[in-house]
C-alpha cells in the first residue's frame, strides 16, 4: 500500500466522520459543514455529531459543527490562516467562541 492510498483511505474516513466529501480536503478553500451522525463513523472515536471538529490534511480546514456554531466557526476559519487554526494564540479565539456553550 502506498502513502497516496493510505491518504485516500484516511480522507475517506474523515469525510464520513465530518459529514463532507473526501474531495473537500483537497480544495484550497475552507469549508464548514453541519455535523451529523453516520453509521460508518469510527467506532473507537468520539462519535458524530460533533459540536465542533476541525480537520486538515494540509490544504485547508474542514469544520464539522453543530448548527448553532456554523456561522461563528465559518468566521474563525475565514479569518485565521488554515495552517494556524490549530495553534495558539488562535485556539484561544476558538475557545472563546465555544465558552458560552460550556465547551
Amino acid at each position: 500500500m502506498t502513502n497516496q492510498e493510505i491518504l485516500h483511505i484516511a480522507m475517506g474516513q474523515s469525510a464520513i466522520d465530518a459529514a463532507c466529501q473526501a474531495e473537500d480536503f483537497c480544495r484550497t478553500e475552507n469549508k464548514v459543514v453541519l455535523s451529523k451522525e453516520h453509521p460508518d463513523a469510527r467506532k473507537n472515536f468520539v462519535r458524530p455529531p460533533f459540536f465542533c471538529s476541525l480537520i486538515s490534511y494540509g490544504n485547508n480546514v474542514i469544520a464539522s459543527a453543530d448548527a448553532c456554531l456554523v456561522d461563528a466557526v465559518a468566521e474563525y476559519i475565514r479569518d485565521v490562516p488554515f495552517y494556524r487554526c490549530f495553534e495558539t494564540p488562535y485556539l484561544y479565539k476558538l475557545a472563546a467562541l465555544l465558552r458560552p456553550y460550556n465547551m
